[in-house]
């Protein structure tokens, strides 16, 4: 029966100028063998330093080592070894089917040990949505590691020619199947809105109207029929139903919040609200103010994709509960490595992912208030994750006697097939009311 280990480096021995394309698919934890495994290595270390490889300078170099020469105790085992290696019958052309057989039988052992793992952890205590989706990203990171990272480009240019010739048949492309078509015409001129398999940010400092503009994306999205799930950790389901009442109806906030005061007409246009956004609101928007870990987060989009939602908004990230992170992880850290596992996501199961996140305290010192992306904070970590950056700027939060009062400026900082600039919009807080207006097309140097 032949023995792939053995095989392979009895080929490495046989054929050193074949070591080159067989360590691109094996490495040396791969193997089973501690023996095969330290030989293996020994052939890798000869041919980098361009020294020959045989049984003798094998040797040699293996016994200068202290830890490889331990996995032999003496001589005479080495020398069995490489006898057994340099015996075994190999064809060069044959290396492919033992790389194969070793690859899988490492990825096989690799998934039983990382779920056994897991298990103990789970035994322990520790979060079972947390464990999952770690197991997941190991068994993938693994898949990764032992599958060639790249493709001849002409296979790559014959699918794409596959699919372009699928949308050619299939007739004309709705943005709906790329995007979740941005709501407002003003701030499309910049995006054509959240596209599928993607992560955006919404940025702001406090009172800025991120909830209320995110309202405002949820309703259009579920009344043209996608989708949406928002989670909410900032507010509770109550004040969501209540902002988004009041933006559909155009009642006011405090009127709704009081109840008492509501007049025939604001009853009117509940009821009309009611009538207009019944079917959407039934079968396209979902609230969850329950999760408030990134755990419960990710374990909500699970549910979500299993349900057809494919527009997440997550409101915000710096109000999620960090408790669980490892003692040497830094916060900031943390919110990195979350905020891949979001857009990683979103790429493997295409949603549009909006993510709203507080900017930092900076902006307050800056005589000019307009945000800047390095706002965001984080290293740098959530700019460089997202597609779209999207900051929100009301001047009349910091001047009273503002000239732009009941406006809004939506920066578009970021913008993967788009366009950055500042779109100013209408904004009356006590509706949650955000609208287009007459805008001005402002250059990038002005951001």
């Amino acid at each position: 029966m032949i023995n792939p280990e053995l095989s392979i480096v009895a080929l490495c021995i046989k054929y050193p100028d074949m070591i080159p394309v067989v360590r691109t698919s094996v490495m040396g934890r791969m193997f089973t063998n501690t023996k095969y495994a330290t030989i293996y290595k020994a052939c890798l270390k000869l041919k980098d330093n361009n020294k020959l490889v045989d049984s003798v300078t094998l040797s040699d170099h293996i016994k200068s080592n202290k830890k490889a020469s331990a996995v032999f105790n003496d001589e005479g085992l080495l020398y069995t070894t490489l006898k057994d290696i340099t015996d075994t019958e190999v064809k060069a052309t044959s290396f492919q089917d033992y790389t194969d057989i070793i690859v899988n039988n490492y990825r096989k052992q690799h998934a039983v040990d990382e779920t056994r793992k897991s298990a103990d952890k789970m035994k322990d205590g520790e979060d079972v949505t947390t464990v999952v989706e770690t197991l997941g990203e190991n068994l993938r990171e693994t898949e990764r590691l032992t599958s060639k990272p790249f493709k001849s480009f002409l296979d790559i240019a014959q699918e794409e020619t596959n699919q372009i010739e699928a949308r050619a048949n299939r007739g004309p492309v709705g943005i709906d199947e790329l995007f979740v078509p941005m709501a407002f015409d003003s701030l499309g001129k910049f995006i054509k809105g959240f596209r599928y398999g993607s992560l955006s940010l919404l940025g702001a400092r406090p009172a800025m109207g991120k909830t209320t503009f995110a309202v405002a994306l949820a309703a259009d999205a579920a009344r043209r029929g996608i989708k949406t799930l928002f989670i909410s950790i900032e507010m509770d389901r109550s004040e969501i139903a209540q902002k988004m009442l009041s933006h559909t109806s155009g009642v006011h906030f405090n009127k709704i919040l009081e109840g008492f005061s509501l007049e025939q007409s604001d009853w009117d246009g509940l009821t009309q609200a009611f009538s207009q956004h019944n079917e959407g609101w039934g079968d396209n928007l979902a609230i969850d103010d329950e999760s408030s870990t990134p755990s419960e987060v990710l374990r909500s989009i699970s549910w979500g994709i299993n349900e057809g939602y494919r527009f997440i908004i997550i409101d915000h990230l710096h109000e999620l509960v960090f408790d669980d992170r490892r003692s040497h992880i830094s916060l900031t850290e943390a919110m990195g490595d979350y905020v891949k596992r979001l857009r990683n996501m979103a790429q493997r199961n295409a949603l549009a992912v909006l993510a709203l996140c507080q900017l930092n305290r900076e902006v307050e010192k800056r005589s000019s208030k307009i945000p800047l992306p390095s706002d965001l904070g984080e290293s740098g970590a959530l700019e460089r994750v997202a597609h779209n950056v999207i900051m929100l700027y009301r001047d009349e939060v910091y001047n009273r006697a503002s000239e732009h009062k009941g406006e809004l400026d939506v920066v578009v900082a970021k913008a993967r097939g788009g366009q950055t600039g500042i779109a100013t919009m209408d904004f009356d807080g006590g509706k949650n009311l955000v609208q287009d207006q007459v805008y001005e097309l402002k250059s990038k140097g002005e951001l």
